[in-house]
């Protein structure tokens, strides 16, 4: 190498030398560069190749890395929420008994444990209180809307010739004619419309009533699986454990029974929120005269499961009410109203209650109600922060953050006491007493059948009967020659036969074996024990 840089720095000279003093009867320095060139390039053939990974720089790659990872997540991602789209008539019942056992937890474990009722009478009567206050609510609901609803109709036209008359004599001056022809127009209109599309009306009053059978068919599903997840939950949830290697079962189990925890505070103190806003704007509609007081406080108490958009859409409502059925001002005290129990609910109890129940921030709130309505719509929408919740709760888990360390000694949380679960597992593998009485029974009536045949029987008469179809087939041997198998083509059926006819003569010879080797002891031992006997 040394003598490669010396011969450089020669050339280097000499090149410099000829361009200070140039001669022109003379060539070698074309032979210089040439040498120059060659040993440059001997010298770079000597250095260390550079490598695929060094080639690209390490902050490419690691983006490179984030980037397909994140695209491969992402169709996974989007095609589970296609699979569920497609079936959203069995995943939307089962989500709503999911969220309805949650809810109902409280009562079934104090019908359970405390009061000592069987577990299906349990979940049966806490079916049944269920089931009494939403027929309750919707009683009352529908009770209201008959007796209102007329009268609310015809303040409709009133509210609307009152804002007719406000419009000629109020700051804007308007014509009352101008207005009156525009709400005849307006009218007009919509008859023609209803009467040029009366085919596509019918249609779609026929896809209303398929929608109200779909929405029986559902809560029908939803209340048959909420049984059965009051009653055989755990069991449920066991099965599905067994499925899994038992290394994961216990990290999962502990995940998910936090995540369950979570899930039951969000939705039990969501229905509190709820319920006090409800109590709020129909209290005050109520007062203040609104027609409908009821079903508008049982529309805000739906509507506030929906976060963020269920309390406007709801708040809209009620003032659209008011303003209808009493005018302008009463409109504004109900909007008034309105703003203060949300001021209320989202300074106040949210920051209070929901603290405590999910770790989650408004931002992702916020967009996790985006998002999921805008890929499933309302159903989204409803679901979007619960399922964000329960996730959030079981991921930092399984990452070493623990949201509830006291489940680790609390005895009575669900899913059963700590480190019970290998105990359950292994109960729920017990057979049980009507599979034993029938094993029994079959094994006694195979014992007295004198035609039982031992596994070696089995397998002769089984060699046997190959064999004779083997020479059934050889009268047909010349006229076609693959009638005969040939004896390295043997069928599965008759090799598994011959191999096992050998394992039991096998067994056999070593069971007699074994016999006589004990017979020739004993005599040994019986001899020595008669000498003893003489000494």
């Amino acid at each position: 190498m040394n003598s490669r840089l010396e011969r450089i720095r020669q050339t280097g000279r000499k090149l410099l030398s000829n361009l200070s003093h140039p001669q022109p009867e003379k060539t070698p320095s074309q032979l210089d560069i040439e040498s120059y060139n060659q040993d440059l390039s001997e010298m770079k053939a000597e250095a260390n190749p550079v490598s695929d990974e060094e080639a690209v720089p390490f902050t490419l790659r690691v983006a490179a890395d984030w980037s397909w990872r994140l695209l491969v997540v992402g169709l996974a991602f989007g095609a589970f929420l296609y699979v569920i789209s497609k079936f959203q008539v069995i995943m939307v019942p089962v989500a709503i008994a999911v969220l309805l056992s949650v809810l109902l937890e409280p009562v079934l474990r104090l019908l359970f444990v405390k009061l000592k009722l069987p577990r299906t009478l349990a979940a049966a009567v806490t079916l049944v209180i269920g089931l009494g206050i939403v027929t309750a609510m919707i009683s009352i609901s529908t009770t209201q809307l008959a007796t209102e609803l007329p009268n609310l109709i015809s303040r409709t036209k009133e509210g609307v010739d009152e804002g007719i008359s406000w419009l000629a004599t109020g700051p804007l001056k308007m014509d009352t004619e101008t207005a009156s022809k525009l709400w005849e127009q307006a009218q007009s209109q919509i008859q023609n419309y209803a009467r040029d599309n009366a085919s596509w009306l019918a249609s779609n009053a026929l896809g209303t009533m398929s929608a109200v059978a779909g929405a029986f068919t559902g809560a029908l599903t939803a209340l048959f699986c909420l049984f059965f997840f009051l009653k055989d939950g755990r069991k449920i949830w066991q099965w599905f454990l067994r499925l899994l290697p038992r290394s994961t079962r216990h990290p999962l189990n502990e995940a998910v029974i936090r995540g369950w925890v979570t899930l039951g505070a969000y939705t039990r103190t969501q229905c509190l929120v709820a319920a006090i806003d409800a109590i709020g704007i129909g209290g005050g509609a109520y007062l203040i005269g609104v027609p409908l007081a009821i079903p508008l406080a049982i529309l805000v108490f739906l509507a506030a499961f929906v976060p963020i958009l269920g309390a406007i859409l709801s708040g809209m409502m009620a003032v659209a009410i008011a303003l209808v059925d009493k005018g302008f001002t009463t409109a504004i005290v109900m909007l008034i109203i309105i703003l203060v129990v949300q001021q209320v609910e989202s300074n106040l109890l949210q920051p209070a209650l929901m603290s405590n129940a999910v770790s989650l921030h408004p931002v992702a709130v916020l967009l996790a109600v985006a998002g999921g309505g805008a890929a499933m719509g309302i159903v989204g929408a409803v679901f979007a922060v619960p399922i964000l919740a329960f996730l959030n709760t079981t991921v930092l888990y399984l990452r070493g953050y623990d949201s509830f360390i006291r489940l680790n000694y609390q005895k009575d949380r669900p899913g059963g006491p700590p480190g019970s679960l290998d105990r359950e597992l292994a109960e729920a593998a017990r057979p049980s007493e009507q599979n034993l009485s029938e094993a029994r029974q079959a094994k006694a009536e195979a014992e007295q059948d004198t035609q039982r045949h031992t596994p070696r029987e089995h397998a002769e008469q089984a060699e046997q009967i190959q064999k004779e179809i083997q020479s059934t087939l050889s009268e047909f041997s010349s006229a076609d020659p693959n009638q005969m198998l040939p004896e390295d083509a043997k069928t599965d059926f008759e090799v598994g036969a011959t191999t096992k006819i050998k394992k039991v003569a096998l067994a056999e010879q070593a069971a007699r074996k074994e016999d006589q080797k004990a017979g020739e002891v004993s005599p040994e031992t019986g001899q020595s024990e008669a000498s003893d006997s003489k000494d």
